[in-house]
């Protein structure tokens, strides 16, 4: 019976310790490996309804539409074990960083909005190009295009309130806001389309931009996030930084410099963009800008930030589906505008990244093209899916 006691009292003082110690450590603010903070981010999953496709129309395929090696054929199978690995993680935040859909549909929209409503955590959403005021909607029935609607901003709002249109900092003069994901981060979610000028300009209009208007309200946002300690992460569709060379205008905010002031100003370290649908990261002045692939492009990958008070992990995480890895391979390799499969397979990797195994299986590359010479005489050393920010 003493024995039972002594051991009973030597739990029971355990147990007060670790109480205590807990108690101590939430007093203090302390917090441990599994108190960081998990944002996923996914890039130009331009989901297109099956709807403006028809199965028996062998030329209007939504891979003949398709005109820039996207995998849109198994996009559903994609997007949905995308969501099951979100699921099955504990995730604290999920971002898409435009081009939700092809080519701005509207029944495209409200179909990826219900996917993502299987989301079991905070999804935010901003808009890319191929999202808003698009001039040519169409679905594609029976060897006839059809006119279907597209989306303007009101409707955009309204349709994705609930991932983060419900802010209360959203700007007046585009479709930007700020959310606030506890007393440590303010997400900085940019609206950088041109997409409301298309009608006045009878185009598609692909680049990016900020009016004045915008920046100041960015710069009050700041103001904000530097009055009340928080970090600020940036997200964008296009590009801060310029990546490359080859996708510079039309890639590239325009007003990029602006931006780029600003986040010195109030030491904003990193931001998160696509578009380019190439994965990539570019340092420079002590500002990051990752651009992820489009998940749809061979890879299949999407990005993962890993928040700790003293730095912020980034790394790539490909979902693995032996069938759809080779399908998205093969859209490679198929692509009209490259001479051969070898360059295809060459492409593949470039967007994907995987510049080792480009040297590796590319010692002597002489494509008779001065557009692969010049990506495979620019290759860089540094790992493209991962970066430690400090």
């Amino acid at each position: 019976m003493f024995i039972f006691v002594s051991l009973f009292m030597k739990v029971w003082n355990i147990k007060k310790i670790t109480i205590i110690i807990l108690l101590v450590l939430s007093l203090f603010g302390c917090r441990t490996r599994e108190d960081n903070h998990l944002i996923y981010i996914i890039s130009d999953t331009h989901y297109m309804s099956d709807y403006l496709v028809d199965p028996n129309n062998k030329l209007y395929t939504k891979k003949y539409l398709t005109p820039d090696c996207r995998n849109q054929e198994d996009e559903d199978i994609l997007i949905d074990a995308l969501i099951d690995d979100i699921n099955n993680s504990h995730v604290d935040l999920v971002v898409f960083t435009g081009d939700l859909s092809f080519h701005g549909a509207l029944i495209s929209l409200e179909e990826f909005k219900k996917k993502i409503d299987n989301i079991n955590t905070q999804v935010l959403v901003i808009p890319g190009n191929h999202d808003l005021y698009i001039q040519n909607t169409y679905s594609f029935i029976n060897d006839i295009d059809h006119k279907v609607d597209n989306v303007d901003n009101e409707s955009f709002k309204e349709l994705f309130k609930d991932n983060g249109y419900d802010s209360l900092y959203q700007d007046k003069d585009s479709l930007s806001y700020a959310y606030i994901l506890n007393d440590e981060i303010m997400c900085l979610m940019l609206d950088t389309t041109k997409c409301r000028y298309n009608d006045a300009n009878n185009a598609n209009l692909a680049g990016g931009y900020l009016n004045n208007n915008t920046l100041n309200w960015i710069e009050e946002m700041l103001k904000y996030a530097k009055e009340n300690d928080l970090r600020v992460i940036s997200f964008s569709h296009h590009n801060l930084l310029m990546h490359n060379e080859l996708f510079n205008t039309g890639y590239v905010i325009d007003n990029a410099e602006a931006l780029v002031n600003l986040y010195k100003q109030y030491d904003v370290k990193l931001n998160l963009s696509g578009h380019m649908h190439i994965q990539h990261i570019k340092e420079e002045d002590g500002i990051v800008d990752i651009a992820n692939e489009s998940y749809l492009i061979y890879g299949n990958r999407y990005g993962i930030l890993n928040i700790s008070d003293n730095e912020i992990k980034y790394e790539s995480k490909q979902i693995k589906i032996d069938d759809i890895q080779d399908n998205s391979l093969n859209c490679f390799k198929t692509f009209n505008s490259f001479n051969n499969e070898d360059i295809g397979i060459f492409m593949a990797h470039y967007f994907d990244g995987d510049y080792k195994y480009i040297k590796e299986n590319y010692p002597k590359y002489n494509a008779d093209d001065s557009y692969y010479n010049y990506l495979f005489n620019n290759l860089e050393d540094r790992d493209q899916h991962s970066i430690v920010i400090r």
